[in-house]
């Protein structure tokens, strides 16, 4: 994945042809053409060209909002951890009843149920 100021001065590029008046098929092209690896895709390209073209010039990612994630609290991810190596064949119902929560085991432990068991 590029990183942010990769993404900026790809942005940036494809601005400056926009500019030139240049459509997002030879932007695509020219971009492929000058760094050869790395290129946004056409659709990205097409959809930078609209957002210049309505008169957005950010170039930064707006914030986004959305909820926090629960496993910021460590408590719970502890106590859901151990939960699952008290008992390794407890479902994902009662983990839920116990601990109000669902997306820790896959996101933040890393654990898949495998022949009724939780693996790490």
């Amino acid at each position: 994945m590029a990183t942010s100021g990769e993404k900026v001065e790809a942005c940036t590029v494809m601005q400056f042809l926009h500019l030139q008046g240049k459509s997002a098929k030879e932007i695509h092209d020219q971009m492929i053409a000058m760094y050869q690896e790395g290129v946004p895709s056409y659709d990205t390209v097409i959809r930078w060209k609209r957002h210049f073209h309505c008169g957005q010039t950010n170039l930064e990612d707006e914030p986004q909002s959305g909820r926090p994630s629960l496993a910021e609290e460590l408590g719970i991810v502890a106590q859901v951890e151990a939960l699952i190596l008290s008992d390794r064949c407890i479902t994902i119902e009662a983990i839920i009843r116990e601990v109000h929560i669902f997306n820790i085991i896959h996101d933040e432990l890393h654990m898949t149920k495998v022949a009724a068991c939780w693996l790490p």
